[in-house]
């Protein structure tokens, strides 16, 4: 029987330490992101969708089921209504305790238990709901779906962790499922966006140079030769389109091979690129793909037979001919006689593969419906073998029906949303109301629909956004700078990895459209107006270049940021402005959008008017979006006529409050306030840690100490002891440990020959086996202890010679006495 304990541990605590991270990661960044002075502060977004009758005061059972669909668990007004806390302190401790939970289930196995991973799911989904734009990412709602799915994966009891239950393969066989449709969409969708660089094959150096964020590595990677870069992207496509259906391959090998695949690709993409904790994630989704026979620590099976050979000759011929043929029908791969020696390029146009994406869509749903059938029948057939009685198979049956109906509720659930991000609107092969149903559980994140890297952004360098500041509209403008981003040619690009700085990443977003379609931009700006250190904290404090005083004027540039060519260069980034950039960004300001300012971040002003003013002079329009403040007003240009050469000005007249921006050190109350909750529970959670280990150690040392003391112990089990020698050692043992293995055995009640028990486990005691002995063996024996104690008690004399004692030890008189008189009663009898 296939066992699955082990594998379920590796993926358990993945997951773990992508929810510990995640945690830790959002919370140092709660006070700037949702305060009640921050960019969006979370507040008003709480009340939204939360009020919610309770499930069992619907009326009627349509009634029921519609609440049940709409139902949305939110932990955060549980901090205002029962604890007296703020939006933003809720946040803090449910990151702490998340943090700190996942932390220990990390470390301790035995604590993945479902209810902990139920928290986990509760915590981060309230986050989630009122992250707004920070937390909308793709790993955001990927953590979400595998967070969902690890509660089904997890044991109900800490105690059967080590177990392998019939349901396992079910579980497990939904994160494979989910692994194939992250992957197979990501590498879809790059060639569905009908992006040139991707159709082109040189996608590769503009994707090192305009990601995100960048590593040290990057710039190295950027400066390989072109068919170097057109080869790996070739290698891309078949890792990731493929391949991925060997995840349901059932041989060993073949998952193998894929394996080690996609974690070569994700340590690549890991080291030249900063996509904190999804990295991690997707390798704790790879575990799906093993079993325990992967981590199994005996010797190796021998490889010389000839049939064991003979396959594994079959297994790579066979594999590099798949790989062949991929390359000989998708790619033509071909020497040149110029400088360049392989010059790859795709082989079939956009409607073919529009055709071939319809196709293996469906075809790899029709596969998922045959592994979750194969699944199925493993997991009853475990649970019939596995049952020691009749009610024992029942109750396994039972549970085993029960997965398998929420696997096939689940893999129904997912393939809407993954066919609808690959373009097709058929959904064949699952009931027709099972879209609609998916609508009304959205708002879960139970499934989601994924794809990475779909088009090149950074085509002739990328954007970059670049604020400044200064106390006059003729300058000097001063630049602020951030801590991750690209900002200072000469800083080189930084690896933080696994922590996300989510403002940093928006950023970039904002370089890509409007500051109209951001209007968390406009937030910041006025919250660096309003020198508010809870934002600045998010930036480079060390390179602020108005420490003291905020500044009266600030603006945004718009820089196209190039790597340089050689390593001899200072600087590792290039950069030049980009001139057109008031047609790009420039769009009129509508009431709309002064009603979505307002319900952003003027959340402390009474009135909002809004005026036109014309400007003449273009001076002012020359670096746009422009705001500028002189403590009563921000105005905000834009042009409101395209035909026109004339620019006009919106002024946004904002009342602002009376009390002056606050120090630095105002909020320090808040800051110790929290910290002490935060400690509280964490000695909370440590004392409860501590109670469970020492009752642990109790009950295992006590047996053990009671021995030592001479004190009875209980006879249903025994404990051993040290020794230096062992009974007969298990081949395991004499495998891992050699022939100089040392196992433990109790000297006061030895083990029989034939047991060879390991160190430390409880033995039950077995009847008694051998015949009782005769009356005649009895006395006998009774003889024999007559002439042992008649020889101890003649060796020991007590012959004195000149006042010294000899050298063998002596008995008193008074033991002698009574050791000779035991002695006569027993010759007498």
């Amino acid at each position: 029987m296939v066992e699955y304990h082990r594998t379920r541990g590796l993926f358990l605590r993945g997951v773990t330490f992508c929810y510990a991270v995640a945690f830790l990661s959002l919370y140092i960044q709660i006070p700037g992101l949702y305060g009640p002075r921050g960019i969006l502060p979370a507040e008003p977004h709480v009340s939204k969708g939360t009020k919610h009758g309770f499930l069992w005061t619907q009326s009627g059972w349509n009634g029921f089921l519609d609440a049940v669909m709409k139902w949305n668990p939110q932990l955060l007004p549980l901090g205002q209504n029962y604890l007296g806390l703020q939006v933003h302190e809720t946040m803090e401790v449910f990151c702490l305790l998340g943090a700190t939970l996942a932390a220990f289930m990390t470390f301790w196995t035995t604590l993945c238990n479902r209810l902990l991973f139920v928290l986990l799911w509760l915590f981060y989904k309230s986050m989630f709901d009122v992250g707004q734009t920070f937390l909308w990412f793709q790993w955001d709602t990927l953590l979400l779906e595998v967070g969902f799915l690890s509660i089904l994966v997890a044991p109900v009891r800490s105690q059967r962790f080590h177990l392998t239950r019939p349901w396992d393969v079910m579980t497990l066989g939904l994160v494979r499922w989910l692994l194939f449709r992250m992957m197979f969409a990501s590498g879809c969708v790059k060639l569905i966006s009908k992006c040139p660089t991707w159709w082109g094959l040189t996608a590769l150096p503009v994707h090192f140079e305009s990601q995100c964020l960048p590593t040290y590595l990057s710039w190295f990677a950027f400066q390989a030769p072109e068919y170097f870069h057109k080869l790996s992207v070739v290698g891309t496509y078949i890792i990731e389109i493929p391949m991925t259906f060997l995840f349901f391959a059932p041989t060993k090998f073949l998952r193998q091979l894929t394996f080690w695949a996609q974690i070569k690709l994700m340590v690549i993409i890991m080291l030249t690129g900063n996509y904190n904790f999804f990295n991690f994630l997707y390798i704790a989704l790879c575990f799906s793909l093993m079993d325990d026979s992967w981590l199994e620590y005996g010797p190796r099976r021998s490889y010389r037979s000839a049939p064991s050979i003979i396959s594994m000759i079959m297994n790579v011929l066979g594999f590099l001919a798949l790989i062949l043929s991929i390359g000989y029908f998708f790619f033509d791969i071909g020497l040149s006689g110029s400088s360049i020696p392989i010059v790859p390029k795709l082989q079939f146009n956009y409607a073919q593969f529009i055709d071939f994406v319809s196709e293996s869509s469906k075809l790899s749903v029709a596969v998922g419906w045959a592994f979750l059938a194969w699944n199925s029948l493993q997991a009853l057939q475990i649970a019939l073998r596995t049952s020691r009685s009749l009610f024992g198979g029942l109750i396994n049956i039972l549970f085993t029906n029960l997965f398998v109906f929420l696997s096939a509720f689940m893999f129904c659930l997912s393939v809407p949303t993954f066919l609808r991000g690959l373009g097709v609107n058929e959904y064949p092969y699952i009931p027709t109301n099972v879209p609609q149903i998916g609508n009304s559980l959205g708002h879960l994140h139970l499934t989601s629909s994924y794809g990475l890297f779909r088009s090149m952004t950074g085509v002739g360098g990328r954007p970059e956004l670049i604020i400044e500041g200064s106390n006059s509209m003729k300058g000097p403008w001063r630049e602020y700078n951030f801590l991750y981003k690209p900002g200072a040619l000469d800083c080189a690009p930084k690896m933080m990895l696994p922590h996300q700085p989510r403002l940093d990443w928006q950023l970039w977003f904002a370089a890509l459209g409007s500051y109209q379609q951001n209007p968390w931009f406009i937030s910041l700006v006025y919250r660096i107006l309003q020198n508010e250190h809870d934002v600045l904290n998010l930036m480079d404090k060390e390179l602020n270049p108005f420490p003291d005083r905020p500044p009266k004027f600030v603006r945004a540039q718009l820089y196209h940021y190039h790597f340089t060519q050689s390593i001899r260069d200072r600087h590792f980034w290039s950069r030049d402005l980009k001139h057109d950039l008031q047609k790009d960004v420039l769009e009129t300001i509508s009431e709309d959008f002064i009603a979505d300012l307002n319900a952003v971040h003027i959340n402390d002003c009474n009135r909002v008017k809004l005026d036109l003013v014309i400007i003449k002079d273009s001076h002012y329009a020359k670096s746009c979006p422009l705001i500028v403040t002189n403590a009563r007003q921000v105005h905000l240009l834009s042009l409101q006529d395209p035909g026109s050469n004339s620019f006009f000005c919106s002024n946004v007249t904002i009342n602002l409050p009376s009390e002056e921006p606050r120090p630095p050190d105002s909020d320090s109350t808040y800051f110790y306030s929290t910290l002490g909750l935060s400690a509280v529970i964490v000695l909370i959670i440590l004392v409860v840690l501590i109670i469970y280990l020492v009752k642990k150690l109790h009950c295992r040392c006590l047996p053990n100490w009671k021995k030592a003391r001479g004190q009875k112990v209980s006879r249903t089990h025994s404990w051993r002891f040290e020794s230096n020698h062992f009974i007969n050692p298990p081949p395991r043992a004499r495998n891992q440990a050699g022939s100089a293995a040392r196992l433990t055995v109790s000297p006061p009640i030895l083990p029989p020959s034939n047991s060879g028990v390991l160190q430390g486990e409880i033995i039950p005691l077995q009847p008694r086996t051998k015949p009782y002995p005769s009356l005649q063996d009895r006395i006998s024996k009774k003889q024999d202890n007559v002439d042992a104690m008649t020889s101890e008690f003649d060796s020991f004399s007590s012959d004195e010679s000149e006042g010294e004692f000899t050298s063998r030890p002596t008995l008193p008189m008074e033991k002698a006495n009574q050791l000779k008189e035991q002695l006569n009663t027993n010759r007498q009898g």
